[in-house]
């Protein structure tokens, strides 16, 4: 059925399309909200009603954090691998100049613990170089945040993410090899008390299918259920649990497939890990699930409050963009508007949990993911205006520490070990190809004349680079003397490109490359001309993610000075007057 002949009921404001195109539950920090299904108009609250936001004192303080994501100069994917250590105090002291107070860094399985079956293996390298990022963090002033279990990896020896995830919400043996990841991760902490707090989310535990091995674990959730719940589950009270048909995501059973996964995140998941990493929340998914409604066309809306108790937690952790409860039908939004909707989502949230402090950990004020285009915006003159009435949302809701996803613009590429901290490691090399190290700990690539490097860059890494009509370029960081070039082509996809280096010394230089056509899977070629070239860093990129306070280079964006402001405001422990006085 095309979308455009889809009819939606009406909504109330804070219900979210959300999931439908999640397909392997894996994204990488902003589009939560992933369907291209249409929404009704919404209804915004009125100015009066946003305003009206009193709620109970909490029960603890928690210390107020004004974060931001750090991937090196890579992308989220391969950030472990990818990050060089000789960059890390200058972007951490430009983080502090920026306001922040707090990092948060991505602790993946993949990378941290490989091989999972049998039980375990880890990678001491991955280990080594996150104590290297808690202690950069600590010498510069920077409390820390760890999002533990990051659902992607480029690991060699990790062949498939998704498939790794789909193992977790389905194998009771593969969640205990989780939880022995989790308990070296505590083990590694024991003497960093600059990490404030770690949380798992819901992202990297997507539940796509329940497969008969999970029978064991859906009739023990199903043994849980009080009677009433059962009943409005649709369960036939007279129906042994052995004889339940195993639910599944976008069938009529779907909301009984949405409670079963809330159960299995918090009580088989988020629950033993906080008992081996105590400072630990969860970040709760605050989007709906649409479902077949009575008629055809129509949907119901499946939440996800049943996971927003967590028993241990100092925090609940939450996420926000601006498309959240808008008609996302590609409109640009007013400051009072995104604030309404902000305040629409927090108050959904205080419904479900009035005690505990909120963390935001993706603030995505700014957006230009691929693919979703059609969402809901926050018009880019609108920001600066925009900040100052969040701020007074978050002090009305209690909502202590936020966290931006896109502090530092970063590219989409898809490679492996892009700057060589891994040695070859996902590398193919022919000719006087060597590897040496420098004294700061990073390492080059040295390419002999006539030498090659090449990629091969599976599809389990997710959109290949150029699939959908976008510009591609290849860029490096490298030392080179001014006239050598650096041949360049996707293999199989065009010929090759050549990159010239302009001056003697270290310096980053780019090519364009014609755009891909096979989604399956490409191989980067870099081959060397008549003089050496010592590569440091290679990026293979078709989108630059947009976060409007630093460009990839570090210098400042349109939006430095607006965040600026916003974090000194609210680091404070006292709320502007403004606030106070509504």
């Amino acid at each position: 059925m095309q979308n455009s002949k889809l009819r939606m009921t009406l909504v109330p404001v804070g219900w979210m399309l959300g999931g439908v195109a999640l397909a392997l539950g894996l994204t990488y920090g902003l589009s939560r909200n992933s369907s291209n299904l249409p929404l009704a108009p919404l209804a915004l609250p009125s100015s009066q009603q946003a305003q009206n936001l009193d709620a109970p004192a909490p029960t603890s303080e928690f210390p107020r954090l004004a974060a931001a994501h750090y991937f090196g100069r890579d992308w989220p994917k391969n950030f472990i691998a990818g990050f060089r250590r000789e960059h890390v105090a200058e972007d951490f002291a430009q983080l502090r100049e920026d306001g922040f107070n707090s990092v948060i860094l991505l602790v993946s399985w993949g990378d941290f613990q490989p091989q999972i079956e049998p039980c375990c293996r880890d990678d001491e390298r991955a280990y080594e170089r996150l104590r290297f990022l808690l202690d950069a963090a600590r010498n510069a002033g920077l409390k820390v945040v760890l999002r533990i279990g990051y659902g992607w990896s480029f690991h060699p020896d990790v062949p498939s993410s998704h498939h790794r995830l789909h193992l977790l919400t389905n194998s009771a043996a593969v969640r205990q090899s989780f939880m022995r990841f989790v308990e070296r991760i505590a083990r590694e902490l024991g003497d960093h008390p600059q990490v404030q707090l770690s949380f798992m989310s819901w992202e990297d535990q997507t539940l796509q299918r329940i497969e008969p091995e999970a029978r064991v674990d859906f009739e023990r959730f199903l043994s849980t259920l009080p009677e009433r719940e059962r009943n409005q589950l649709g369960l036939d009270a007279a129906t042994p649990v052995s004889e339940v048909p195993l639910p599944t995501r976008g069938g009529t059973d779907a909301a009984l497939f949405h409670r079963y996964w809330d159960w299995l995140k918090r009580d088989q998941l988020y629950v033993p890990a906080q008992q081996r990493l105590p400072a630990m929340s969860y970040e709760v998914r605050v989007d709906k699930e649409p479902a077949p409604g009575d008629k055809p066309g129509e949907y119901r809306w499946i939440g996800h409050e049943a996971s927003y108790e967590l028993p241990g937690a100092a925090v609940l952790t939450v996420y926000w963009a601006p498309y959240w409860g808008a008609q996302n039908q590609g409109e640009k939004l007013s400051a009072e508007d995104s604030a309404r909707l902000f305040g629409g989502m927090l108050k959904s949230v205080r419904a479900v949990e009035a005690q505990k402090p909120i963390f935001i950990d993706q603030f995505n004020v700014i957006d230009n993911t691929p693919g979703h285009e059609h969402n809901a915006s926050l018009r880019p003159d609108a920001l600066p205006a925009f900040l100052p009435l969040a701020h007074c949302l978050m002090r009305a809701h209690r909502v202590p520490a936020y966290a931006l996803w896109t502090w530092r613009e970063y590219g989409e590429s898809p490679l492996a070990n892009p700057s060589f901290g891994y040695g070859l490691e996902s590398w193919e090399s022919q000719g006087a190809v060597k590897l040496e190290a420098l004294p700061g700990g990073d390492f080059e690539a040295v390419l002999g004349p006539q030498s090659e490097l090449v990629q091969a860059i599976p599809a389990e890494r997710g959109r290949m680079p150029g699939i959908r009509g976008e510009d591609t370029e290849v860029c490096v960081d490298a030392v080179a003397e001014a006239g050598s070039v650096l041949s360049v082509s996707v293999l199989g996809m065009h010929e090759p490109r050549v990159l010239r280096f302009a001056q003697d010394g270290r310096q980053r230089a780019c090519v364009a490359v014609a755009r891909a056509t096979d989604p399956t899977g490409q191989r980067l070629r870099l081959i060397a001309g008549a003089k050496t070239i010592r590569l440091r860093n290679v990026q293979y990129v078709d989108h630059w993610q947009a976060g409007g306070v630093r460009d990839p280079a570090g210098q400042p964006g349109p939006y430095l000075q607006a965040f600026q402001r916003f974090n000194r405001e609210f680091l404070q422990e006292r709320a502007p007057a403004r606030c106070e006085a509504g």
